[in-house]
């Protein structure tokens, strides 16, 4: 399933679960303060399920109808993550990444991260190309954090999009390509990103 990576608000907590199934990320859709115990209550009304565990997971880490709570974030995220959920294991090396609801491990965080990117899941993808690019959690390997960025950079993801532009344009992993870097900043640039607006400014073109 496609990511859609724009925010979008809704009106309802049936808008709402929509646009998650449909792709959106659930940090990314807008729904009023007062709905969101609507919200809350729906998903803890839903048949057990890793669906279910992982929305829980993202109600406490983000505080959607109830009180953020990371320990309890970690909780539904690992639960969801031994029963194979691909979002549920990207948020559990994050959460191991960052040090949230369990000691800091970069090592989890990478094999979490693997195990989701691996399925295709796109933000896991950019995870670990950045670990791999910055050695956390695994030798550092420019090669194989090019192959990772590029593979969530085809997908839509800005961040990977601005990262394969940097590869590109000081010829880390990869063989130095102005015109390639100006590509990837400005799809990235184009959503929103910052730093590859920046770097489409200062690009020697």
């Amino acid at each position: 399933m496609a990511i859609h990576f724009e925010e979008i608000k809704v009106n309802s907590v049936e808008e709402f679960m929509q646009k998650y199934e449909e792709g959106y990320l659930f940090y990314n859709i807008e729904l009023d303060e007062n709905k969101r115990q609507d919200l809350f209550n729906y998903i803890q009304s839903l048949k057990d399920s890793p669906f279910k565990y992982t929305c829980l997971g993202y109600c406490y880490y983000y505080g959607f109808g109830v009180n953020k709570d990371y320990d309890k974030a970690f909780y539904w995220f690992e639960k969801a993550s031994n029963v194979g959920d691909t979002t549920a294991q990207y948020n559990l090396g994050s959460c191991y990444e960052n040090g949230e609801g369990v000691a800091q491990d970069y090592k989890k965080a990478f094999y979490w991260y693997e195990i989701s990117a691996n399925k295709g899941y796109v933000k896991a993808q950019n995870s670990l190309g950045y670990c791999y690019e910055f050695g956390r959690g695994v030798s550092q390997d420019y090669e194989k954090a090019f192959y990772w960025y590029e593979k969530a950079a085809s997908q839509g993801d800005m961040r990977s999009q601005y990262s394969l532009g940097y590869f590109y344009e000081f010829g880390i992993g990869v063989p130095q390509d102005h015109k390639k870097a100006f590509y990837w900043f400005e799809l990235a640039a184009e959503q929103g990103d910052e730093d590859a607006q920046n770097a489409l400014d200062n690009l020697d073109y």
